[in-house]
């Protein structure tokens, strides 16, 4: 990231493989603090599942990861969640 750029995550809807960048800003007043916020992370990539979880649990929500696909699909049909943040890169491992 260049110097003085806002800090983004990046954000693609894979039906239309398109993207979208939204800013992280602590102070951002759609913080999960208000709702608590059930969020659903899907990555293969432990350093990625540890840097989601503390960032959104910072922020009030309550996380919960799956370390492939097939457990994140199980999860979505057996729990709730209000957002699921996916990895859709994995590698698929049958």
């Amino acid at each position: 990231m260049l110097p003085g750029n806002e800090d983004t995550l990046s954000v693609r809807q894979a039906s239309y493989r398109s993207s979208v960048s939204i800013p992280i800003d602590d102070n951002m007043g759609g913080s999960c603090h208000s709702n608590l916020l059930r969020v659903l992370v899907v990555d293969d990539s432990s350093a990625i599942q540890k840097v989601m979880k503390r960032w959104l649990e910072s922020n009030g929500c309550i996380v919960t990861i799956a370390e492939n696909g097939k457990v994140g699909l199980q999860l979505l049909m057996e729990q709730s969640f209000d957002i699921t943040f996916m990895d859709f890169l994995m590698v698929c491992k049958l």
